[in-house]
């Protein structure tokens, strides 16, 4: 059983615990709430069901990622930061990947994805609008993305961060590509990713 002060904290490594053992579609809230020792109404109170806590799980851990890296301004640097995540996470993000249909880990990845891209080239844009072109790319860039994360976690992550890393921001599209050649960060110096990436459609 696994003992954590925060109860998000210990829910989060119940089930990466759980899926290192088993398929995800074979764990249920009530064996997360068992492993951990906290009541079901309490999950529920933090979490719609076991595909929310996945999702908040990447979500919180990419988002301290990118606040942490992103005072370098180099989006490679952060891409290699997530990449070196999932990889030391990589049993726990090969079970995610596995799930399919609704709900699924790859559509959460694809919105989170779409969204913290789409504010980094915004960062760099002012007050200009995408066009209609610019954001079939961006589009386009993230499903690719997500697709080749996927890819990469059926092969067993085969391929190190670093070049995964390198291919990412090689392949971005070339109408975005300047956006992402050196993020301009410091008019949000001092705010959190989630609080910022809320406010992206």
């Amino acid at each position: 059983m696994v003992t954590r002060t925060s109860t998000k904290q210990a829910l989060e490594y119940s089930m990466k615990e759980l899926m290192f053992c088993y398929p995800f579609d074979k764990i249920t809230v009530s064996d997360i709430c068992d492993n951990c020792g906290v009541k079901r109404q309490i999950f529920y109170y933090h979490f719609k069901d076991k595909f929310d806590l996945v999702n908040w799980i990447y979500q919180t851990n990419a988002n301290n990622i990118v606040n942490a890296l992103i005072d370098t301004n180099s989006w490679e640097k952060v891409l290699y930061g997530i990449l070196v995540y999932l990889a030391e996470n990589k049993k726990h993000y090969i079970n995610a990947f596995s799930v399919e249909g609704q709900n699924s880990f790859s559509d959460f990845l694809f919105s989170y994805t779409y969204k913290l891209n789409k504010f980094v080239a915004m960062l760099h844009m002012g007050n200009k609008e995408f066009s209609k072109s610019q954001l079939f790319s961006l589009e386009f860039y993230c499903h690719g993305a997500v697709s080749i994360a996927k890819q990469w976690a059926k092969k067993d992550m085969y391929e190190s961060p670093d070049y995964m890393a390198e291919r990412l921001t090689y392949n971005i599209p070339i109408d975005l590509k300047d956006y992402f050649n050196q993020i301009s960060w410091n008019k949000f110096k001092g705010q959190k990713i989630n609080f910022l990436l809320n406010k992206i459609s």
